[in-house]
């Protein structure tokens, strides 16, 4: 087989497996986001919590300022009874990654109960380690004016 065309098959599987590495990185990223969206919508406190590091930091920032909350209240909350179902719905999901730091950026809506609750984004922080993507810190805005809801977002 000749240089000439072994050279273009080789800079192409050169070229495409670093991009097929990336994508799953990222999906593999997303998917612990998902699970903390899914777990809330279940009411499963027990799938929330196995996202989240051990000792994972909570923030919100809105116009009232920065709270800080704690990840067993946080966990505590999905797990209790409610008459309502808090759906956060994400879009334009944004990954970035650095060896084992991951940063997602999502802009969501909550809905309860298929109402319209608030808005915002949320910037979550993974690490990398023997039990794969863990969140390590959670931050989210909320308002609730100013949110522009994709309609394939909406219930």
């Amino acid at each position: 087989m000749k240089l000439t065309r072994v050279l273009p098959l080789v800079l192409i599987a050169a070229i495409a497996v670093p991009t097929t590495q990336a994508q799953h990185t990222e999906e593999a990223v997303l998917k612990i986001v998902q699970q903390v969206f899914d777990g809330m919508r279940a009411n499963d406190s027990t799938l929330v919590r196995s996202a989240f590091a051990p000792n994972a930091q909570m923030a919100t920032a809105s116009a009232q300022g920065l709270r800080m909350g704690s990840l067993d209240q946080f966990v505590s909350w999905v797990g209790s009874e409610k008459e309502y179902i808090a759906d956060e719905r994400t879009w334009d999901e944004e990954v970035r990654i650095d060896g084992n730091l991951a940063t997602a950026w999502t802009p969501y809506a909550l809905y309860i109960s298929d109402q319209f609750r608030h808005c915002g984004v949320n910037s979550i922080q993974m690490a990398y380690g023997d039990d794969g993507w863990k969140i390590v810190a959670l931050t989210d805005s909320r308002r609730q004016d100013d949110c522009e809801v994709p309609d394939h977002i909406k219930p």
